[in-house]
């Protein structure tokens, strides 16, 4: 299999040998290390790409005594790595592109006098919330206790769903389900106070 990706050796049955073989343990080991099976399966096929994009996983000087093993899992920690730094820049620009919308102006004064009344809201009760007695909160009961708990890790965690997810131990998509769970929820409390005023 060391031979896997040079010149000759990148059909399709030595690929299908590869994959059966360090398949499971590749996911299974990046799995373990990063907390995202998601990722780790998208990594591989990356990984099994970049091999015979590069022509193989070469020896040289500085890693001829290195196992195959060693030399495939550098490689498929590299993937995954790449793997993050696209989902980061995505990320970062759906935030640039709400954030350029959030801040277009709008025509009616009136408009944006409710929107800045409805966002100070916002932050009243999330402040609250981060509160050590947010569980004496008139509104507590209308979330879920594993949901508040979950964003208010990811909130003390700088807002990073990946963190979050490793505390947490859960998907970072789920995190983020999470997130939007618990925000529109505060959204309608700031919303229903607002409308009592």
């Amino acid at each position: 299999m060391e031979k896997f990706g040079y010149p000759g050796f990148e059909g399709t049955t030595l690929r299908v040998r590869f994959e059966k073989k360090y398949r499971a343990w590749t996911v299974g080991l990046l799995t373990e290390a990063y907390g995202r099976l998601d990722v780790a399966e998208d990594a591989f096929p990356k990984l099994v790409e970049e091999i015979i994009r590069s022509g193989g996983i070469h020896r040289t000087e500085r890693n001829r005594k290195f196992r195959f093993h060693t030399l495939v899992r550098t490689r498929a920690i590299g993937a995954i790595h790449r793997l993050f730094r696209t989902e980061r820049t995505a990320a970062q620009e759906r935030y640039e592109a709400n954030q350029r919308v959030l801040g277009q102006p709008t025509r009616e004064s009136e408009g944006l006098a409710r929107r800045e009344r409805l966002e100070n809201e916002v932050l009243h009760i999330a402040y609250a919330l981060l509160s050590d007695g947010y569980k004496a909160l008139p509104y507590f009961s209308r979330f879920d206790a594993d949901d508040l708990l979950v964003w208010r890790v990811y909130v003390e965690a700088d807002c990073s769903g990946k963190v979050t997810a490793a505390l947490t131990r859960r998907s970072e998509s789920k995190v983020s389900r999470i997130k939007a769970r618990v925000g529109e929820i505060i959204v309608r409390i700031a919303e229903e106070r607002l409308a009592t005023e």
